[in-house]
């Protein structure tokens, strides 16, 4: 081992050690840690954010600023430095109002909970974290959550009530079954929605809120967001949203023919893709397809940027291009159109596939596609005449909104928080 890689591994070693100090709820010793990390030259920006959450446990927020500051500014789109931003900027708590916990276990959760953290902390003290040794010392009265980490916060907190916001406006690939019936609420959609739940997964129906869905709150206020992206005024743009699972997703089927397989022989469309987290963070085949698709086409656009919203994208796109993604079905709030890639393996899809759910009762919410070679004519079709299934997609979207199409969910969930009976008296 070369003196660098000496140099390297120790500093692997430090930082490994200062967070399970940070997670066994040492935060002297896991200072101490990363700042020896640091001094050996560890150089993933990651670890200043170690170094700002630890900062701050320990009171001192001027050095905390510090390394967020340079964190961002090393990684611009790292979700873990908006976060740390956004604690570090806001208001001090009041001494009244609840104690709300945001608890977030994927970073893609971050776009869904910080609308409810912007509108909730001015007059609560309210904890956004990735961290559950935060959530033990913070106590809330009420922890929100947008996965299936219910079950295991019902431990962790017993004194807490839960509300899960979703990670998905359909409710569907058996989340609830997989730890959302462990929520004292649930916030759903649309009176469809949870009509749908209660009777699939027999849940009584005061544990449902009647919300609309965080997500889609940008699309039906036409929220425009920029993208890091040039779109030549001439083109039409094509959102591809595929999901993760293996044997749902649509992206092993495309393989390493992405761009040529949606655009076909057209010159005049742009794909633009942020890959779902899953695959940037835990496929490195699937995420070299991406990356080889945008460096050999000009008109193939990676997005890794986790923190940025997929309604911006959506917001961009005249089409979309999906598998069995909620995106699709989110994509409905614009009234634009969608095709659908046919890439279901139920062996292999294992307990993500929900036989019955609306990824797979609602198929014809868009342009099926079985084999991809007819994927780029399909898309054609699409950009040519948007009215093309209007109809269908009509009907659908006015089964899962309902009349909470006005881009107020977030407003919704944050009131019904702060109308909550709480287990316990709050401090």
């Amino acid at each position: 081992m070369t003196g660098d890689q000496g140099s390297t591994y120790h500093a692997e070693f430090h930082l490994k050690s200062g967070i399970d100090a940070w997670k066994g709820g040492d935060a002297p010793t896991a200072l101490v840690c990363f700042q020896r990390a640091r001094k050996l030259g560890h150089a993933h920006p990651r670890l200043h954010y170690w170094l700002a959450l630890t900062l701050l446990a320990l009171g001192r927020k001027d050095e905390a600023w510090l390394e967020t500051e340079t964190l961002l500014r090393l990684a611009p789109t790292d979700v873990t430095g908006r976060v740390m931003r956004d604690r570090l900027q806001a208001p001090a708590g009041r001494g009244k109002g609840k104690r709300i916990a945001l608890h977030m276990n994927r970073l893609y959760h971050y776009a869904i909970v910080q609308p409810l953290y912007e509108l909730l902390c001015a007059d609560h003290d309210v904890l956004l974290t990735f961290e559950p040794i935060e959530l033990t010392a913070f106590k809330p009265d009420v922890v929100v959550v947008c996965d299936t980490q219910a079950a295991n916060l019902r431990t962790l907190l017993p004194d807490a009530v839960s509300v899960c916001v979703m990670h998905g406006v359909t409710g569907s690939k058996n989340l609830v079954q997989r730890g959302g019936l462990a929520a004292d609420h649930l916030c759903v959609a649309s009176g469809y929605i949870a009509d749908r739940l209660g009777r699939h997964h027999k849940v009584r129906d005061e544990k449902f809120w009647i919300t609309g869905y965080i997500e889609t709150d940008p699309l039906f206020r036409r929220n425009h967001v920029p993208i890091p992206i040039d779109i030549p005024p001439s083109h039409k743009t094509v959102l591809y949203a595929p999901t993760y699972n293996p044997g749902l997703s649509s992206v092993p089927v495309l393989g390493d023919r992405l761009a040529e397989l949606i655009i076909g022989q057209r010159d005049d469309i742009c794909v633009i893709t942020r890959p779902h987290p899953n695959i940037i963070e835990r496929n490195p085949q699937w995420l070299a397809w991406f990356r080889g698709a945008s460096a050999r086409n000009s008109n193939f656009h990676l997005i890794e940027d986790m923190g940025l919203p997929m309604a911006a994208l959506m917001l961009a796109a005249d089409a979309i291009v999906s598998d069995s993604s909620n995106c699709a079905f989110q994509f409905l709030a614009l009234d634009r159109p969608i095709v659908l890639i046919d890439a279901l393996d139920r062996e292999q899809a294992g307990e993500s596939f929900e036989a019955g759910s609306i990824e797979w009762a609602w198929r014809d919410v868009g342009e099926g596609v079985k084999d991809v070679s007819d994927l780029a004519s399909a898309v054609g079709r699409s950009l040519n005449d948007p009215t093309l299934g209007a109809d269908r997609r009509a009907f659908y979207r006015a089964k899962l909104f309902g009349d909470l199409t006005d881009g107020r969910a977030a407003e919704r969930v944050a009131m019904n928080i702060e109308n909550l009976e709480l287990k316990r008296e709050t401090r």
